[in-house]
């Protein structure tokens, strides 16, 4: 999946606005992006420039759409669990909320 100049523009401003990235962070981003191909965001990521779940709030705002932390769900699953005492009752229960 290739990304458009203008949308790795759109994220990197985006990151520069709210303050976790630097321009100059970008630069070397996109000059790497340039030769290795990689999305933006990876490069971003593996560069140690932003962490994954920033990433992952920008790119969610840009499409209008929630961040969901797998980890804080997972954890969340695993707490409801502990306190139904019952795999079966906690399934049932996330279907019902799921249905919602």
């Amino acid at each position: 999946m290739s990304e458009n100049p203008q949308s790795r523009l759109k994220l990197g401003q985006s990151l520069i606005a709210a303050g976790v990235l630097s321009a100059d962070q970008l630069r070397i981003a996109l000059q790497e992006q340039r030769a290795s191909k990689e999305p933006i965001g990876h490069l971003l990521v593996s560069l140690g420039f932003v962490r994954e779940n920033v990433l992952s709030q920008a790119l969610s705002e840009s499409f209008g759409q929630a961040s969901i932390d797998l980890d804080s769900i997972t954890h969340l699953r695993r707490l409801v669990e502990l306190n139904l005492g019952d795999e079966k009752l906690l399934e049932r229960e996330l279907s019902h909320l799921a249905a919602e």
